[in-house]
């Protein structure tokens, strides 16, 4: 990532995040901090279900969504409920991206909450 493409991931309103191809968080935004309540230190090199994992989605849910995404190399308004850090639920939309290297390998995802509200069971 050059140091533009951070600045401008850093101050933007929507929730932006890096994962690599095993779904460990490589980065987050500030509007990832200030939404989900998790700062760095506590999420990357992490595994996303780890961290937003609500209990609500079966296996083969996340299967789907990323064997879309490493043969597609995109995806696009999946919802999932995550959970907040402090274990309220939230149901998101997600847009995600394969970024592959000039070999067309794949070697990170960024994905972008592109709507969110808060879930009441």
């Amino acid at each position: 990532m050059t140091i533009c493409s951070i600045n401008a991931f850093d101050n933007s309103s929507d929730i932006i995040f890096y994962t690599d191809k095993l779904g460990a968080f490589t980065y987050i935004n500030k509007a990832f901090t200030h939404f989900y309540g998790y700062t760095e230190n506590e999420v990357l090199f992490k595994a996303t279900p780890q961290i937003l994992n609500s209990g609500l989605h079966n296996e083969s849910f996340f299967k789907l969504f990323w064997d879309n995404l490493l043969q597609e190399n995109s995806v696009s308004d999946v919802h999932f409920i995550n959970k907040h850090k402090n274990g309220n639920l939230v149901d998101v939309e997600v847009s995600a991206n394969s970024i592959v290297d000039e070999k067309e390998d794949i070697i990170d995802s960024i994905e972008k909450i592109l709507k969110f509200d808060l879930v009441f069971l």
